[in-house]
């Protein structure tokens, strides 16, 4: 192979890797999407863009010069761990979400228990109050 298509192979793998990069980052809503200049979190893309790039250096190993080794090493574990660190983060949302939920659903329970409680009180007051009434009416 000439020394020339090296050398251009060696660049359009390392914007390969890159590109990956790019992609699964602004997947985990690290940096903000250049066209629609927003964050956005999809998991599920950055998920796809790491395990594309798993492949790739499964599937090239002992192909890569150990420029390209380290970068495409590097790149896989600054991404996987930072889509454990996003999983965490929608996995303690989900939990706090869960809780908010279970003390809302404990709350309205005791309202209705406190409703229940009240009424018979309530009845109570009222049926003693006739039955005076009714007292008083006769005499």
């Amino acid at each position: 192979m000439p020394e020339e298509n090296r050398e251009l192979d060696d660049e359009l793998f390392a914007i390969l890797v890159l590109n990956f990069q790019s992609s699964a980052m602004i997947s985990m809503g690290k940096i903000i999407h250049p066209i629609t200049k927003e964050i956005t979190r999809n998991l599920n893309e950055a998920k796809f863009a790491i395990d594309m790039l798993g492949m790739i250096s499964n599937r090239t190993k002992g192909n890569l010069s150990i420029e390209e080794e380290s970068l495409i090493q590097n790149v896989l574990t600054e991404l996987r761990l930072n889509y454990v660190d996003e999983v965490k983060k929608d996995e303690e949302a989900k939990k706090q979400e869960a809780e908010k939920e279970e003390v809302k659903e404990k709350a309205e329970k005791k309202e209705t228990v406190s409703d229940e409680e009240s009424k018979p009180e309530t009845t109570k007051t009222e049926d003693s109050k006739k039955r005076k009434k009714k007292k008083n009416n006769k005499n």
